[in-house]
């Protein structure tokens, strides 16, 4: 894995998904807020490992948008319609070898230089590391609105860079690649210069940044990017797999390291068998090409051959010292294992998979009302099967009653059930004498 643990990710909070920036804001944070628009408390204030706490506003912004619960009130009232995208989010990590301070100062430096002086409201907090995860994972939240503050309140149009389609990737990359240069920077002043170099190009793909250790004549790095890249897992799945639940991201993450690290220990133990190569070995090797090139000479009746000839007697053949016989044993296990590993990877998808199972329009019917009862029937059906699926859902309702009146009984009509209407249906139940039934299954009549 390389060394860099360069993390930046951007998120919205909307209201698609009844999130609401209030409540984010109070759970990044660990506070106390109360959201006017729903009325309604959220208090995250005995939340543990959340440690430094900022919320800027712009110089000429209003008092009330200088105190977070007012603030991300307004910016829930600035935006109206139902769909909105209320705030934005950067998750961001910090180099493990900074202290407190230190994290402290770089989060203040990026705030205010991209967001404060420009105009944005933004409130961040620093989260130490989960007592169950990486104890290196020092990250922060950056919870931000995009429609710009003045003097008088909020803009009436938001800044469009952040979501169009034209200047979103490059507005993130921007971000990316400060956010990189002032870690490099705060690395530097700390005095770890070679960390503050991979920090530097952390942001970029792992290709790149083998290309350019290569190039300052950093051969370790270098080795440790020509690996595959990981996927994130993502905070839902490591959940689980904190609570012994074995996830698909988490089976795939947990392949790739072990991939890499077989790669890692290949290539190590490649070049230290090259390095040391025994003095005995190279000698004996030298005797035996010697020999072969000498013609041989018949020995007299009774003697024995000369001892550097390449006698069949295993005992005097050259060996291989221990050392080297048990790296050979151990690279040829990784070669086996990663033989294995990418064995699987390399099968087609649909060999990969359960093979699909095709079922009939009508039984996907069936299960569709068996699962949601109380699901209105799609558009996409014609009248027949709409018909069919409404009252097959007024079934569901009543319990499965009958449609038909009991044995005798039966309907007069010969035609399938589903396409008599509600009248004939009636009539039916009415010579029955079983109109509670019919009211049970047509209670609007």
């Amino acid at each position: 894995m390389p060394a860099c643990a360069y993390h930046f990710t951007a998120k919205t909070i909307g209201r698609t998904h009844r999130q609401s920036a209030v409540a984010a804001v109070a759970y990044r944070t660990g506070a106390r807020l109360h959201d006017d628009r729903q009325d309604r408390t959220f208090d995250y204030h005995r939340r543990q490992g959340v440690g430094f706490v900022y919320h800027g506003a712009p110089k000429e912004a209003p008092a009330w948008a200088h105190k977070p619960e007012t603030a991300w009130n307004e910016v829930e009232r600035a935006e109206t319609r139902v769909n909105s995208n209320v705030a934005r989010e950067y998750e961001v990590s910090f180099p493990h070898q900074l202290d407190a301070k230190q994290r402290e100062y770089l989060l203040k430096d990026f705030l205010r230089e991209e967001f404060t002086r420009k105009g944005f409201l933004v409130t961040a907090a620093i989260h130490a590391p989960s007592p169950a995860g990486n104890q290196k994972n020092h990250h922060a939240h950056i919870v931000f609105s995009d429609r710009p503050l003045g003097a008088v309140g909020f803009n009436k149009n938001k800044d469009h860079s952040f979501a169009g389609y034209a200047t979103r990737v490059a507005r993130l990359d921007a971000f990316k690649d400060r956010w990189a240069a002032l870690c490099a920077r705060q690395l530097a002043r700390a005095g770890f210069n070679l960390e503050a170099e991979r920090w530097r190009h952390g942001h970029k793909t792992l290709p790149q940044q083998k290309d350019l250790a290569g190039s300052r004549g950093d051969t370790e790095y270098a080795e440790q990017c020509a690996g595959q890249p990981t996927t994130h897992i993502g905070v839902h799945a490591t959940a689980m797999e904190r609570k012994g639940q074995v996830t698909e991201r988490g089976s795939r993450h947990r392949q790739v390291q072990v991939r890499n690290t077989l790669r890692q220990d290949e290539k190590v133990a490649a070049r230290s068998v090259t390095k040391r190569e025994q003095p005995a070995e190279l000698e004996a090797a030298a005797q035996t090409v010697a020999v072969r090139a000498v013609a041989p000479v018949a020995a007299p009746p009774g003697a024995s051959p000369p001892a550097s000839a390449c006698a069949r007697n295993a005992s005097e053949r050259p060996t291989i010292p221990p050392r080297r016989a048990a790296r050979f044993k151990q690279h040829a296990t990784f070669k086996v294992a990663a033989r294995a590993l990418t064995k699987v990877r390399s099968r087609p998808r649909y060999q990969q998979r359960a093979p699909p199972v095709f079922l009939p329009a009508r039984v996907k019917i069936r299960r569709q009302v068996e699962r949601q009862p109380d699901r209105q029937p799609p558009r996409r059906f014609g009248l027949v099967q709409r018909r069919k699926l409404v009252i097959e859902n007024r079934m569901m309702k009543a319990r499965r009653v009958p449609l038909y009146p009991s044995e005798p009984r039966r309907p007069r009509v010969d035609v399938p059930w589903w396409q008599l209407s509600i009248g004939e249906i009636y009539r039916l139940h009415k010579e029955a004498g079983t109109l509670s039934t019919f009211f049970d299954l047509f209670p609007h009549g």
